[in-house]
């Protein structure tokens, strides 16, 4: 954690546990599959716990995050909807707007705490669609920032001077790109 995350209090999600390092096991399943069972057990286990923060944060371990960004951005987001950069792709059910995992899904303790730790699994691999889809049923709005960002920025062209302007970018999977990001946001 020798660049975004050292800013900021982080608890990994996952299929081990390693209380040192703050890894918390939500699964026993390994494989690329477990992605709605890892997602839906740690908001069900973090529900389970005491809620001591106003806003989680949840991506994942090959995205970067801009927090001081971040925290300018929670500063005046309305804390009634969860945040990220929407979508309706899933070819499932194309009616389905829901906040794609690869750039980060916020929540404030409101809604944490709305979800109450009884998420349920539906059938399908991806995290996000399924919590999209278990948000969907509880009425709780989803909103859009284009300051989340799916992919690297070559994908949509943003220029190294740009990069400060973004909170998150996914797949990046190197720690020399990871560094250059942080370095780019300070």
């Amino acid at each position: 954690m020798s660049t975004w995350g050292r800013e900021v209090d982080v608890l990994f999600l996952s299929d081990h546990e390693d209380k040192e390092k703050k890894i918390i096991k939500v699964s026993n399943n390994k494989s690329y599959e477990s992605g709605q069972e890892k997602q839906i057990n740690g908001f069900n286990f973090l529900n389970s716990s005491e809620l001591e923060y106003d806003f989680y944060f949840f991506c994942d371990d090959d995205c970067f995050v801009n927090t001081k960004l971040m925290q300018k951005f929670i500063s005046n987001c309305n804390t009634n909807h969860v945040w990220g950069q929407v979508c309706n792709c899933w070819d499932g059910d194309r009616s389905l707007h829901y906040a794609l995992g690869g750039a980060g899904i916020l929540f404030s303790k409101e809604m944490m705490s709305l979800i109450g730790g009884n998420l349920q699994q539906k059938g399908v691999i991806w995290g996000d669609v399924s919590l999209g889809i278990n948000l969907r049923h509880r009425n709780i709005q989803i909103s859009h920032s284009d300051l989340f960002k799916s992919q690297p920025p070559s994908h949509y062209k943003i220029n190294d001077t740009e990069i400060k302007n973004y909170i998150t970018f996914h797949y990046i999977k190197t720690r020399d790109e990871m560094e250059k990001l942080y370095n780019l946001s300070l």
